[in-house]
């Protein structure tokens, strides 16, 4: 499901610039789902191996937070001079339900690591390109990261970037709208007639930090107004009100470790 929400109402779904998906559809919205997946793992499914799942775990898991959120931007657009300098790193849908958090907010929740997977483009292409102000980073990697931090306040970012991009041939569903070329670029101008997209760039965000927060928080929240006695499916399956009760602390208590700690 891509529902904004925990508790998924008609109509209330992500929006995708760039893709007309039908939200019902499971054929749609899992595709999306597993692009996204099949691109934040990636980092960890290499053949050198150097990067375990272990390691991106450990790394994302800081203290008690358990729960990370994942986004996406499918397709991305790098087109323009200096594009990873702009907004590319802070613009991604989130995929989590209710993790949208305003900017205000943002300040409210500790630093966090963040994992920012590219793939199908070329990172020194980007790196070449660099404006003055990155002139001091050494490497693609170098800046990458610096330009994720610059634009999302609070990470703590690892970059990374895999050359091969997303296919989208049969039986991927034909989701892109008509500015998308055939190689998943933006040029301004509808693909040909009767084409589809059979490959594309994309970006993944994988973090702990306030998306993640926020989605915790609002689900102790929702929870928190249930009324068991109104739910006898609930009831039936054994569940008791002080069993409830003591879940909806415990996911309460969850959504505080995102939070800064007051002095």
């Amino acid at each position: 499901s891509l529902s904004t929400g925990w508790f998924p109402l008609q109509g209330k779904s992500r929006k995708f610039t760039h893709l007309s998906y039908n939200p019902t559809l499971h054929y749609h919205s899992s595709a999306i789902l597993a692009s996204a997946l099949d691109t934040v793992t990636q980092i960890y499914r290499q053949k050198d191996k150097r990067i375990r799942f272990s390691d991106v775990i450990s790394g994302l898991v800081d203290g008690q937070r358990h729960l990370a959120a994942i986004s996406t931007t499918l397709p991305l657009d790098v087109s323009g001079d200096k594009r990873a300098e702009t907004d590319m790193f802070s613009k991604l849908t989130p995929l989590l339900p209710a993790s949208t958090y305003s900017a205000d907010s943002a300040c409210l929740y500790r630093s966090y690591p963040m994992l920012m997977t590219m793939r199908g483009i070329h990172k020194a292409s980007l790196f070449k390109r660099r404006s003055e102000m990155y002139s001091g980073c050494s490497t693609p990697e170098e800046y990458l990261e610096a330009c994720i931090r610059q634009q999302n306040s609070g990470s703590n970012p690892r970059a990374a970037a895999v050359l091969k991009p997303l296919l989208t041939k049969k039986p991927f569903p034909d989701l892109f709208g008509p500015v998308v070329s055939v190689d998943g670029n933006l040029l301004g101008v509808d693909r040909p007639r009767g084409s589809r997209v059979e490959m594309a760039p994309l970006l993944t965000s994988w973090s702990t930090g306030p998306a993640a927060g926020a989605s915790v928080r609002d689900l102790a929240e929702k929870a928190g107004k249930l009324k068991l006695s109104k739910l006898p499916r609930l009831v039936d399956t054994g569940t008791e009100e002080d069993d409830w009760t003591e879940t909806v602390e415990k996911i309460s208590n969850m959504a505080d470790n995102y939070l800064e700690e007051d002095d």
